[in-house]
């Protein structure tokens, strides 16, 4: 998670790419990942129009069973999908069964002063759910599960 927790809103695409010292991958979407060869862990990054980071997302290693230690149970798509926009953190934490750990964070889009941070949970399978909030009111704002590697 080093590259993930390196990694700061609005850095230069310069700077980041010099600290990680690993070169970027470009997504069909045009956001570039970068990745640790010695974890396998990595970071997926969404620059602005300014070449700044604008959004940062974990990309897990494969089962990642370090993250899966940290849940108390494993988590399921039916409880990534209960979550109800406005539904506040603590009915997330009821949920889920625990705080989950940031793996995403954006800047506010333009027009509006919300950032928007994502949480998850991760199953030793490899699969995870994640619950988007906005912030700083705590607010969920969308939820996904994401199958294991096959």
């Amino acid at each position: 998670m080093k590259f993930y927790l390196a990694v700061t809103l609005d850095q230069s695409r310069a700077q980041l790419e010099t600290m990680l010292g690993v070169p970027g991958e470009i997504q069909a979407d045009g956001q570039v990942a970068y990745r640790d060869s010695d974890s396998g862990y990595g970071v997926l990054i969404r620059f602005g129009e300014d070449d700044a980071v604008f959004a940062k997302r974990l990309l897990p290693s494969g089962r990642s069973p370090e993250l899966a230690a940290l849940n108390p149970f494993p988590v399921t798509d039916k409880q990534a999908y209960r979550m109800a926009a406005g539904m506040p953190f603590y009915e997330v934490q009821d949920v889920m069964g625990s705080d989950g750990i940031e793996v995403s964070l954006s800047k506010p889009e333009a027009g509006s002063t919300k950032q928007v941070t994502g949480l998850g949970w991760f199953n030793p399978d490899g699969s995870y759910a994640v619950v988007y909030l906005n912030l700083p009111q705590g607010l969920v704002v969308g939820s996904e599960f994401v199958a294991g590697p096959a």
